[in-house]
């Protein structure tokens, strides 16, 4: 299906739907299906609403740094082999 058009409540062609569900409509879409040769009309209304509470964020903890010990830094390195 393609999207022909998105109204928001207070442009044209929306009038019918925002009398009808008032605040609760966010938008009208029109869509287009090629196959079947159909327009529809679909509509996107808030059906629940509460009062937000957001839990605070912790603070991210600082990644470990790498414990380097002596057996590591004395290690030979690798040759490229050529």
């Amino acid at each position: 299906m393609q999207v022909l058009a998105v109204r928001r409540p207070c442009q044209r062609g929306t009038q019918k739907r925002a009398t009808h569900y008032g605040d609760r409509l966010v938008c009208v879409r029109y869509r287009y299906d090629a196959a079947a040769g159909k327009r529809y009309k679909t509509v996107e209304i808030i059906i629940d609403e509460q009062r937000g509470h957001r839990r605070p964020r912790t603070p991210m903890r600082p990644s470990p740094s790498p414990r380097w010990t002596t057996s590591m830094t004395s290690m030979p390195s690798r040759s490229t082999g050529k």
